[in-house]
């Protein structure tokens, strides 16, 4: 498969967007993430009441969880937490 692409957990292909991070320095990887994950948790915060919107949010937010937490990122510091508006 692709590095640019991953089957999602319905078999379907999707795109890495996170794949282009591994050329990043270290620290560049881990500001990009902090961005990501702060620009996440506002959407969902203020997407709270529109249902539509909040499942694709919490939707990223769980591939953004798996993306940090593994293939070589290692931050799961970054790592947002959906347990309140799932």
């Amino acid at each position: 498969m692709d590095k640019f692409f991953y089957e999602d957990a319905d078999g379907q292909l999707c795109l890495d967007m996170y794949s282009i991070m591994s050329s990043f320095e270290h620290r560049q990887r881990q500001n990009v993430l902090r961005d990501i994950n702060k620009s996440i948790t506002l959407n969902i915060r203020g997407n709270f009441s529109r249902e539509k919107e909040l499942k694709k949010l919490i939707y990223f937010a769980k591939y953004h969880n798996r993306k940090v937490g593994r293939d070589g990122m290692n931050f799961p510091e970054l790592s947002i937490d959906i347990r309140e508006f799932e």
